[in-house]
Protein backbone atom coordinates (compact mmCIF):
# COMPACT_ATOMS: atom_id res chain seq x y z
CA UNK A 1 0.00 0.00 0.00
CA UNK A 2 1.24 3.56 -0.59
CA UNK A 3 1.51 6.60 1.52
CA UNK A 4 -1.71 8.83 0.04
CA UNK A 5 -3.94 5.28 0.72
CA UNK A 6 -2.80 4.77 4.02
CA UNK A 7 -3.59 8.33 4.63
CA UNK A 8 -6.96 8.34 3.41
CA UNK A 9 -7.78 5.56 4.89
CA UNK A 10 -6.74 6.33 8.44
CA UNK A 11 -8.53 9.60 8.08
CA UNK A 12 -12.08 8.12 6.59
CA UNK A 13 -11.73 5.43 9.71
CA UNK A 14 -11.04 8.40 12.06
CA UNK A 15 -14.53 10.19 10.80
CA UNK A 16 -12.39 13.07 9.32
CA UNK A 17 -11.23 14.46 12.58
CA UNK A 18 -7.64 13.53 12.15
CA UNK A 19 -5.26 15.97 11.11
CA UNK A 20 -1.80 15.74 9.57
CA UNK A 21 -0.43 15.82 13.07
CA UNK A 22 -2.20 12.55 14.03
CA UNK A 23 -2.11 11.15 11.68
CA UNK A 24 1.50 11.27 11.43
CA UNK A 25 1.18 9.59 14.89
CA UNK A 26 -1.02 7.20 13.95
CA UNK A 27 1.61 5.90 10.89
CA UNK A 28 4.55 6.25 12.85
CA UNK A 29 3.12 3.96 15.09
CA UNK A 30 2.95 1.55 12.67
CA UNK A 31 6.21 1.81 11.22
CA UNK A 32 5.66 4.18 8.56
CA UNK A 33 8.16 7.07 8.66
CA UNK A 34 6.57 10.35 6.88
CA UNK A 35 7.13 13.72 7.73
CA UNK A 36 3.96 15.85 8.93
CA UNK A 37 4.57 18.38 5.88
CA UNK A 38 4.36 15.59 3.44
CA UNK A 39 1.20 14.10 4.71
CA UNK A 40 -0.46 17.45 4.83
CA UNK A 41 0.66 18.10 1.20
CA UNK A 42 -0.58 14.85 0.38
CA UNK A 43 -3.97 15.29 2.17
CA UNK A 44 -4.30 18.66 0.36
CA UNK A 45 -3.94 17.30 -3.10
CA UNK A 46 -6.89 14.63 -1.76
CA UNK A 47 -8.74 17.69 -0.40
CA UNK A 48 -8.78 15.86 2.75
CA UNK A 49 -9.07 18.69 5.46
CA UNK A 50 -9.78 17.80 8.93
CA UNK A 51 -12.57 19.17 11.19
CA UNK A 52 -11.43 22.24 13.04
CA UNK A 53 -13.23 22.42 16.96
CA UNK A 54 -13.69 25.58 18.00
CA UNK A 55 -12.56 26.45 21.91
CA UNK A 56 -14.57 26.72 24.49
CA UNK A 57 -14.05 30.15 26.35
CA UNK A 58 -14.67 29.75 29.95
CA UNK A 59 -16.00 33.51 30.87
CA UNK A 60 -16.84 34.57 34.08
CA UNK A 61 -19.90 37.35 33.99
CA UNK A 62 -18.78 40.40 34.80
CA UNK A 63 -20.19 41.96 38.02
CA UNK A 64 -23.16 43.94 38.01
CA UNK A 65 -22.28 47.99 39.47
CA UNK A 66 -25.00 48.77 41.10
CA UNK A 67 -25.84 52.32 40.15
CA UNK A 68 -26.39 55.07 42.92
CA UNK A 69 -28.22 57.91 41.99
CA UNK A 70 -28.48 61.49 43.65
CA UNK A 71 -31.13 62.77 45.78
CA UNK A 72 -34.19 63.92 43.65
CA UNK A 73 -34.68 67.81 44.14
CA UNK A 74 -36.81 68.01 41.09
CA UNK A 75 -39.72 65.56 41.89
CA UNK A 76 -41.07 65.83 38.14
CA UNK A 77 -42.07 69.60 39.03
CA UNK A 78 -40.86 71.81 36.05
CA UNK A 79 -42.52 74.73 36.77
CA UNK A 80 -40.41 77.73 37.46
CA UNK A 81 -41.43 80.73 39.44
CA UNK A 82 -38.42 82.52 38.26
CA UNK A 83 -35.23 82.19 35.96
CA UNK A 84 -32.27 80.31 36.80
CA UNK A 85 -34.31 78.64 39.40
CA UNK A 86 -33.58 74.86 38.27
CA UNK A 87 -30.89 73.77 36.42
CA UNK A 88 -30.60 69.95 34.84
CA UNK A 89 -27.61 68.72 32.96
CA UNK A 90 -26.04 65.55 32.53
CA UNK A 91 -22.61 65.41 33.61
CA UNK A 92 -21.80 61.66 32.72
CA UNK A 93 -18.89 62.63 29.58
CA UNK A 94 -17.00 64.37 32.48
CA UNK A 95 -13.71 61.80 32.86
CA UNK A 96 -12.63 61.97 36.29
CA UNK A 97 -8.93 60.90 37.10
CA UNK A 98 -8.48 60.07 33.64
CA UNK A 99 -11.22 57.80 33.87
CA UNK A 100 -14.75 57.86 32.56
CA UNK A 101 -16.86 57.69 35.55
CA UNK A 102 -20.63 56.89 34.61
Amino acid sequence: MNLASKIKEIFIKNNGIYGAPRIKIVLNNSGVVASQTKIARIMKTFKLYSVIRVKKMNRKLKEVKKITHGPNHVNRNWSLYSKNELWVTDVTYILFNKKLHI
